[in-house]
């Protein structure tokens, strides 16, 4: 299986290091139209240097492509990926806008993409959702979570796309917080309604986006959950994702998941100094390539419903019904 990285920037070296390591994978281009970076990451990893999207699909060597673009570019380049007959693995977001998604779902090959939702496989968040789909402490009474990193002027200024609705979607929600916003759907339950603020409180000057969101959602249980998301702090601390049950309260936080402030089960950390946004790169890339096993626009459907129905409140105001 010949793989090509596709963006060369903040994640795709991530991507690159898991596939040179998978049996089986060979990590055949580096794809970036900066071709300094191209040409790096080609030589780290010993990798043919590839300068445009269109020369790695025309490839007929390429297998596969990881699409590790700025965000505006991930729909039109996972529909060109999988009408050029590759395999498509695309990084978070999947896509930036409702209609994107929308035409995305409809697409003959949809299932086939696998999105990198990699913290779904955190042995703590494993076994955070198998207690919760089990009622294994009985029925959720209340969910809540807190994210809270620094995100500054020369993080904003490192690319031209950074901050801006038309090319990143959104700020502190769309990048940074859609990993904890996940938890809420994916392990939560199904979301009624959301009501949602947000604001730019530290990067008035730099930014069109918000650099603080939070939500109040209504499940259809009646449950409501609460997520506070900012880059406006001094540091960049783990995310917290908490549910109350009936008979006790699971809190997952700096890599641990307790019940009731006992630990049940610890994440690896490992080595990284951003261990904070999640480990599970290389298991989830992994699973893909032996197994074929994926979280594909489907399987987070529901969470790319709550990110876009938070957007829509905040930007008018209101209340937003999910599904109307």
């Amino acid at each position: 299986m010949n793989v090509c990285v596709v963006g060369f920037g903040a994640i795709g070296p991530l991507h690159a290091k898991v596939l040179s390591s998978i049996k089986g994978v060979n990590l055949y281009g580096i794809c970036d139209v900066d071709r300094r970076r191209a040409e790096k990451g080609a030589k780290e990893f010993g990798a043919k240097p590839i300068y445009s999207f269109e020369r790695a699909l025309a490839d007929k060597n390429v297998d596969s492509v990881h699409i590790c673009t700025p965000h505006y570019l991930h729909y039109s380049m996972i529909v060109k990926a999988l009408d050029a007959g590759k395999k498509v693995v695309c990084e978070k977001p999947i896509v930036m806008t409702e209609d994107e998604f929308a035409k995305l779902l409809a697409h003959p090959k949809c299932s086939e993409v696998c999105v990198v939702m990699q913290n779904r496989l955190n042995p703590c968040i494993k076994e955070f959702k198998s207690i919760a789909d089990g009622y294994d402490f009985g029925e959720i009474c209340g969910v809540k979570g807190l994210l809270t990193w620094d995100r500054d002027r020369d993080y904003y200024e490192s690319g031209e796309w950074r901050g801006k609705w038309n090319t990143e979607g959104g700020g502190v929600l769309i990048n940074q917080a859609i990993h904890t916003l996940d938890y809420f759907a994916y392990i939560g339950g199904k979301i009624k309604s959301v009501n949602a603020m947000m604001a730019n409180f530290s990067l008035k000057d730099v930014i069109e986006v918000e650099d603080t969101m939070t939500i109040v959602m209504e499940y259809e249980s009646g449950v409501k959950g609460v997520f506070l998301a900012t880059n406006a702090f001094g540091d960049n601390a783990d995310p917290m994702f908490e549910i109350t049950f009936e008979k006790g309260i699971m809190r997952y936080e700096d890599g641990k998941l307790l019940m009731n402030g006992e630990t049940i089960i610890e994440d690896a950390k490992g080595d990284g100094k951003k261990w904070y946004w999640g480990t599970s790169h290389e298991a989830l890339i992994s699973e893909f390539y032996k197994t074929g096993k994926h979280f594909s626009p489907k399987d987070v459907k529901a969470t790319m419903d709550l990110m876009f129905a938070a957007y829509k409140s905040a930007k008018n105001n209101q209340e937003v019904i999910i599904g109307k």
